[in-house]
């Protein structure tokens, strides 16, 4: 790696606060691993310009696709998860108004009530009922399915957001709020009894609403919009259309998204069985075969000197200490493709290393890596 490719970043861009300043839609639902949007904003205006069409392949929680929308570029995104498709169509068409967005509740919720009826108990599976009060459950399912069948993300995406945790506006028993397990080793029942009562859907749904409308953007309605789950290595788009690319391809076997919003999944009529169905790279070589296959779709696509931004997560292994730099691996390869030059990389200790509960595996550092199509 040559000290001529470094590139000049506020060495606090993973670090700094974004909570009490960004759109309160990032906050709409939790999501594993998802990217800051202020490294979002920073890279979008660094890397394209206004009307600009942005691709996101493994748009996750949709940080990148809203942000684009937000500095107003166009926004073109896929993911294999069920859950982050969702999650990002809802953020990328919010309702109107906080008001519409009520009255739609307000109609769902009645609707809703004779729905509980005629739900069959027996079709849900024995450990999410371990997390709900049997009639916070038969709410929150009848709710959920109305939602469903009426194509309301931005709705779904707002329940989805108050699932569990042990807080008291959220629906489930005590539980994690990112990867759902009830904590009731933390808060046993005998000690902890009222966190084990009936809980409300109405008025949780409506108290999410209000906190999501907080600090809401404008958005140009003629901004194109697109949202497909669909894997990276699918995508069929026009030769010479996308301005820039900017991702977050998975970490080598770090992270479990289906298993982590398994209960999210669930309410979005999507079982956690066969995660093998969605795999990520699970070694080196099937993390260099990714990067190599997505590189050659990408240079189809992309503009001449079209930018394409990668952020990397190395990992380390603590069990024998070592680290897989993931980073190093995608400069390389890049390094050795005819069809991109290398402008430059950014690399960083992360100061909140984010951990996988069921895994000695841990994110290490991150790079941004920064290239473009050859003219």
């Amino acid at each position: 790696m040559s000290n001529d490719l470094l590139l000049d970043f506020d060495p606090n861009i993973w670090s700094a606060d974004s909570v009490h300043s960004e759109s309160t839609l990032h906050q709409l639902s939790p999501y594993v691993g998802k990217m800051k949007s202020t490294v979002a904003k920073i890279l979008i205006e660094k890397y394209s310009k206004p009307n600009d069409t942005i691709l996101d392949p493994f748009v996750g929680s949709g940080t990148i696709a809203l942000e684009s929308l937000i500095l107003k570029r166009n926004i073109i995104c896929y993911d294999i998860n069920p859950y982050s498709i969702i999650l990002t169509r809802a953020k990328l068409n919010p309702l109107k108004s906080e008001s519409i967005a009520i009255n739609k509740i307000k109609l769902y919720l009645s609707e809703s009530k004779e729905l509980t009826t005629k739900i069959d108990v027996n079709e849900i599976p024995q450990w999410l009922k371990k997390l709900y009060h049997p009639q916070t459950l038969l709410e929150t399912v009848a709710f959920s399915k109305l939602l469903l069948q009426n194509h309301e993300y931005f709705l779904l995406a707002s329940l989805l957001g108050i699932l569990h945790h042990q807080r008291p506006g959220f629906l489930s028993f005590p539980s994690s709020h990112s990867i759902p397990y009830l904590r009731d080793k933390k808060f046993p029942l005998k000690k902890y009894p009222e966190l084990y009562t009936y809980r409300d859907l109405e008025s949780r749904i409506y108290k999410k609403i209000k906190r999501v409308y907080k600090r809401i953007p404008t958005i140009d309605d003629t901004l194109i919009r697109t949202c497909e789950q669909k894997n990276v290595l699918n995508i069929d788009l026009p030769k010479d259309s996308i301005d820039t690319i900017i991702t977050s391809p998975p970490y080598m076997d770090t992270l479990d998204y289906y298993r982590d919003n398994r209960v999210r999944l669930w309410f979005c009529g999507i079982e956690y069985k066969n995660k093998e169905l969605y795999p990520n790279p699970k070694n080196v070589n099937e993390f260099k075969k990714l990067v190599s296959n997505m590189l050659t779709i990408f240079n189809n696509i992309l503009k001449s000197d079209g930018k394409c931004i990668l952020v990397i997560g190395d990992v380390n292994k603590e069990d024998n200490n070592k680290i897989i730099n993931t980073g190093k691996i995608v400069m390389k390869i890049l390094e050795e493709d005819d069809n991109f030059t290398m402008d430059g990389y950014f690399k960083d200790v992360m100061i909140k290393i984010k951990r996988n509960l069921n895994s000695n595996l841990k994110q290490k550092e991150e790079w941004i890596i920064v290239s473009r199509k050859r003219k």
